[in-house]
């Protein structure tokens, strides 16, 4: 199900003096025994008596009582990331083994405090979705130790108001790894005069500077090259964020025509696709009989029993019982039209990234389905994403990477679970590393300009156009 926010229409077009760039470039665990109750309370373990737990916004605190000094050992671990705490010998009452387990159903960083006692000892595990920062407060002669671990990793570092309904963040978010510098804006749309738009350099065509799909008031300026999710603004004022709808046709110079029903994507039975030059290589690998492969509008191939390179070629692939494609001859010229299908709705602006983030409010990271490889994904990085939120506000986000020293960069999961804290419902993931930045009316940008920064051929921009915001 898509999510549409209605946006009031905008009546006049000018350009703009205040413009805001971003650059492009689970559930929670369901096997709990019991939920903890509200932030604030004391809950001890009913079999565990000697530990208690309590929290706030800010941090949590375990509190474990009768300890004695020295006779401890507490550590992290990842994949997931847990704080143990561990005593070699048995504290619970009894001689069962006792396994018991809390989830935190109000928390995003956390999930579920499990306590186990046997024969082997005592073992406390607070878990959670990235790390926490934590640290015992208690003094070491003390016959208890509490340790305190921080819920707020993030702390406002900047705020400005750019217009009435967007506001600029600076945020700081700290974990043991390091600290990751954000920089985020939001704005309401009901509220502000600004609308995102996507702009692009004057030669983005002819050099083929982009590998994602572009559509500017309703026409594609640079077409998909993968299948991978796309942040669209509709006609009517609506955001949406989706695997675009894209259609497909090609027509031969003796008349022929095959009308694609997916794009960079591997037909279904009874289909035809066309693969555009930036297409994966995993289709590549998979082609059967029944393509033909077309390089600046002539047809270099048909049905070939062994061809390998397909730089900056189309493929015309069908799936159907009975398809034309042998008639093509090599040599023949083929137009090929890539446009968006309009049954459903009529995209106005639209920029594609990948993968999603976030959907339906639910961490949801499409590494694998788009095409995004383990390196890029759980590699920290700088980062930028968009997002909208269930009330229509749209928000755009860099992280800052670890070439200004200040920033350890994120991966993939980091990003989207700081999409989730922000509010959002639906993310996309843009581009990273030295794609990377966030301006503000043309100026210097926010965010540190990563090592090997580049010129950019795409932005996602809010913009006044109304011109309601001349001389301010």
């Amino acid at each position: 199900m898509i999510n549409r926010f209605k946006i009031p229409p905008v009546t006049y077009y000018r350009f703009l003096t205040l413009t805001v760039i971003l650059l492009i470039l689970s559930t929670l665990p369901q096997s709990a025994q019991k939920a903890l109750a509200d932030p604030g309370v004391v809950q001890p373990f009913p079999s565990f008596g000697w530990v208690s737990a309590s929290w706030d916004d800010d941090q949590l605190l375990l509190t474990f009582n009768n300890i004695e000094p020295g006779s401890f050992e507490i550590y992290d671990l990842d994949q997931p990331s847990r704080i143990v705490f561990e005593l070699p010998s048995r504290i619970c009452s009894g001689d069962q083994s006792i396994l018991e387990t809390y989830s935190f159903s109000r928390m995003n960083l956390l999930t579920e405090l499990r306590a186990s006692c046997s024969e082997d000892g005592t073992r406390i595990v607070l878990e959670s979705r990235y790390p926490v920062y934590w640290q015992i407060i208690s003094d070491e002669n003390d016959r208890f130790v509490q340790v305190q671990c921080l819920l707020r990793f993030r702390q406002t570092l900047e705020e400005m108001q750019i217009d009435t309904g967007t506001i600029y963040y600076a945020r700081r978010y700290v974990t043991p790894s390091g600290q990751r510098l954000a920089h985020i804006v939001v704005s309401d749309p009901t509220l502000s005069r600004l609308r995102p738009r996507v702009v692009i350099a004057s030669d983005v065509c002819s050099r083929n500077l982009t590998l994602s799909l572009v559509i500017r008031y309703g026409v594609i300026i640079a077409p998909p090259q993968l299948h991978r999710p796309a942040f669209m603004v509709l006609d009517d004022g609506s955001y949406i964020m989706d695997y675009p709808p894209i259609m497909g046709l090609a027509t031969s110079s003796s008349g022929l025509s095959w009308e694609a029903d997916v794009i960079n994507q591997a037909p279904g039975y009874g289909q035809t696709a066309i693969l555009t030059p930036g297409h994966p290589s995993r289709l590549r690998n998979n082609l059967t009989m029944n393509f033909a492969v077309i390089k600046d509008g002539v047809v270099e191939t048909v049905n070939p029993v062994d061809f390998d390179d397909f730089s900056g070629t189309y493929v015309i692939w069908s799936r159907k019982l009975t398809s034309s494609l042998s008639l093509l001859g090599v040599g023949e010229n083929v137009d090929i039209k890539i446009f968006p299908d309009t049954s459903h709705y009529t995209i106005l602006q639209a920029l594609q990234g990948g993968p999603f983030l976030v959907r339906n409010g639910v961490v949801d990271v499409t590494s694998d389905a788009d095409d995004i490889g383990d390196d890029i994904a759980n590699g920290r990085s700088a980062r930028s994403a968009v997002g909208i939120d269930s009330s229509g506000k749209i928000y755009l986000l860099a992280i800052e990477g670890s070439g200004g020293g200040k920033s350890i960069g994120s991966t993939l999961e980091e990003l989207a679970w700081t999409m989730v804290d922000l509010g959002c419902t639906w993310s996309i993931n843009l581009d990273g590393g030295s794609s990377t930045g966030m301006a503000m009316t043309y100026n210097t940008p926010e965010t540190a300009l990563p090592q090997g920064s580049r010129q950019l051929a795409t932005a996602l921009v809010l913009i006044d156009e109304s011109g309601r915001m001349q001389g301010d």
